[in-house]
């Protein structure tokens, strides 16, 4: 039976689509993360103010800045560890928890966040290939992700 478990809502197929269209991000997962956060500030340059440590850097030099590749990889091994908690949702709420507490405390805003959401599956539709299944599931993780971080989000402010 392919039902939600009640604090994720992802469902066994949708973890399993989740699991297998990370294994191509995966193999490079600095540059999976850098491409995640190229496309969103050419998208929306306007995030880049959070980010003090490459905030200067023009948008063409970004890629080759230490500073941005770093948080690049932070971004996709945090992404990387979600998905291989999938089935522990105990640690995944953990895991989301942290990351909205470490977030709040930066005022980064929610519609960033889900201009992020839109960015990450946009690429896995593009360069993985995945179907609208597979888009609703990633969509349905960040919702999740996102319930729970807003929430411990908001406790910071």
């Amino acid at each position: 039976m392919d039902t939600p478990h009640p604090d994720t809502g992802l469902t066994p197929r949708q973890i399993a689509v989740l699991q297998e269209s990370w294994k191509g991000p995966a193999q490079n997962v600095e540059e999976t993360g850098v491409e995640v956060l190229m496309r969103l500030f050419t998208a929306h340059p306007e995030y880049m103010k959070y980010f003090s440590s490459f905030s200067e850097v023009p948008l063409d030099q970004l890629r080759t800045t230490a500073r941005f590749r770093r948080h690049g990889l932070n971004v996709a091994r945090s992404l990387d560890a979600a998905l291989g908690e999938l089935n522990d949702a105990p640690k995944l709420v953990d895991r989301f928890t942290a990351l909205g507490v470490t977030h709040g405390g930066r005022k980064i805003s929610e519609k960033a966040f889900q201009d992020l959401k839109l960015i990450v599956v946009n690429l896995m539709k593009e360069a993985c290939k995945v179907d609208d299944f597979g888009a609703q599931a990633w969509t349905q993780l960040f919702d999740t992700a996102y319930k729970i971080m807003f929430a411990a989000m908001r406790t910071m402010t």
